[in-house]
């Protein structure tokens, strides 16, 4: 599927932070150094719920939140702690 995703496709990246501080340098980065598509940078904070289980609802409610950001055909999801 990736041979899809072709030089000048747009891709919404979703970053999915814990908190509102700034998001880390090596992160942006990382994001920035990609080459051959437009993107554009999204964030949604991901706070824990009292009645949340386990971190994996948070997770998944931010990523629900997430999706419906951006309206590229492409859509990545990057957490806050991997580069």
């Amino acid at each position: 599927m990736l041979e899809l995703l072709t030089r000048g496709n747009t891709v919404d990246v979703i970053v999915l932070t814990r908190d509102d501080h700034p998001i880390r340098a090596e992160v942006l980065d990382a994001i920035n150094s990609q080459q051959g598509v437009t993107l554009h940078l999204h964030r949604v904070v991901g706070s824990q719920r009292a009645t949340d289980h386990n971190r994996w609802q948070t997770i998944a409610r931010a990523r629900n939140v997430g999706r419906h950001l951006g309206q590229s055909p492409w859509v990545m999801f990057v957490d806050d702690d991997v580069r």
